[in-house]
């Protein structure tokens, strides 16, 4: 988002799906930036994935994280796509 604009932030969603139990994780979460000045100028954010227990406290996620930018800054692109693969452990 170009600056110089004061930002009102609404999340859209934010929700969690568990499948098989508490096996699978499946989140997705939105998030929508306007500027106070202008109704053309915001940003999309949603980040979507999953999650999978493999015990003995290994997991394995996977995230697309998309984002849009309505006004974005001089020689970016509006869109910008991430595909992010997590391996994670917990004590």
């Amino acid at each position: 988002m170009a600056a110089g604009g004061l930002l009102a932030s609404n999340a859209l969603a934010d929700t969690v799906t568990l499948v098989n139990g508490d096996r699978l994780k499946l989140f997705q979460a939105s998030d929508l930036q306007l500027s106070l000045e202008s109704l053309e100028n915001y940003l999309y954010q949603s980040r979507t994935g999953g999650r999978l227990p493999m015990g003995n406290g290994l997991s394995f996620g996977t995230q697309v994280n998309f984002d849009y930018d309505a006004v974005p800054a001089a020689g970016k692109d509006t869109t910008d796509t991430d595909l992010i693969f997590k391996l994670s452990y917990a004590l």
